[in-house]
């Protein structure tokens, strides 16, 4: 129903670190209103916006707050911070400059140059489950740190990777984030404000066949299962713990294609979330119209004379699912192509394998 004078509309707010006396704001049309002031430690408040980078500012009554069904926080540095930084860094400055004058021994010189050099400036980052990470300098490269001083995991291409599957990518010069792919995770995403600079999004959180590339057993494969109209196949793990085909366990293959297959099935990096999606007379959407069910098809073929004839068959989309050794499971359902050609409908399943 179209929102009119009277009606009201509830905003959630997003406090980005801060802490808010409350997580949502109603507004009623037409009637003025204020919006709260959160606070954060070392942080000055900068005002409510439309979108976590970007958008457009929110004030006191701004009635274009009903096209939206979410604020974001924004932060900006105190100065006493800034001020504090800098003090530390030029006492650090005095302090390298003294010893070289006092001319200490080489060994000791070499220490404190070694400490000087892993001293660097700490920034932060706030994922969408609320959970901090540290952006630090050691050794005049940047990386991503967990708060227990343990470094993020490196995806292939370079992003760190967060507990909850968030890969962020950073110049590791400066340690500015060039990047975010958030997981599309009903838990955490709301609608379509949360995107990486690219707008890209995962299905869930990157999966890995080398068990010795991370601590996170909720991220290594375990197995992964395929069909199609064709067939299917199970790739899982055996006793020694390599990968081998389920029923024809002793068949070799090509390790480099299963690589590329583990990859793909692992790395599920999607355009976007499906707006506006055709629905049934039950309120449910219409998975036939996305190829994502089975259900009769027709096509054109050649008979042996050479004709076009029009053959009835049963379609059925691809599916494939990845399980990790935590028993968790990610089901993929893959149905047409897109109507620009660049990709695929997909739907996904997921959840946990009982014992």
């Amino acid at each position: 129903m179209p929102i009119t004078d009277g009606n009201v509309k509830s905003i959630l707010l997003n406090s980005a670190g801060g802490k808010c006396n409350t997580k949502s704001i109603e507004i009623k049309v037409g009637e003025d209103f204020s919006l709260p002031a959160p606070k954060r430690r070392g942080y000055v408040f900068d005002g409510w916006y439309t979108k976590v980078t970007g958008g457009e500012r929110i004030l006191d009554n701004d009635q274009k707050i009903l096209e939206c069904d979410e604020l974001y926080a924004r932060w900006i540095l105190e100065e006493s911070v800034i001020l504090q930084r800098k003090k530390k860094s030029s006492m650090l400055k005095k302090q390298k400059k003294a010893i070289i004058i006092m001319v200490i021994a080489v060994i000791l010189l070499a220490v404190a140059l070694a400490v000087v050099n892993y001293i660097a400036d700490i920034y932060r980052f706030v994922d969408i489950d609320g959970e901090i990470y540290y952006l630090k300098k050691n050794n005049d490269v940047y990386s991503v740190y967990f708060k227990s001083g343990e470094a993020c995991d490196i995806s292939p291409d370079g992003y760190f990777v967060t507990q909850i599957g968030t890969q962020i990518k950073i110049d590791p010069a400066t340690g500015e984030v060039l990047d975010v792919i958030y997981v599309d995770d009903v838990k955490y995403m709301h609608k379509d404000e949360i995107r990486g600079a690219s707008g890209r999004l995962l299905m869930f959180k990157q999966m890995t066949y080398d068990q010795f590339s991370t601590s996170d057993q909720s991220r290594i494969i375990k197995s992964i299962e395929i069909s199609n109209e064709h067939g299917g196949y199970t790739f899982l793990r055996d006793k020694n713990m390599n990968f081998v085909i389920k029923g024809r366990e002793d068949l070799s293959y090509n390790r480099e294609s299963f690589a590329s297959l583990a990859v793909a099935c692992g790395y599920t990096l999607s355009m976007d979330t499906l707006k506006s999606p055709k629905l049934l007379d039950n309120g449910k959407v219409d998975l036939s119209e996305y190829g994502l069910t089975d259900e009769e098809r027709e096509k054109t073929e050649l008979d042996d004379d050479g004709n076009e004839i029009t053959v009835r068959y049963t379609y059925k989309p691809a599916v494939y699912t990845i399980t990790a050794m935590t028993g968790e499971y990610h089901t993929v359902i893959i149905g047409d192509p897109i109507g620009s050609g660049e990709g695929y409908s997909a739907k996904y399943e997921g959840g946990r394998v009982l014992d």
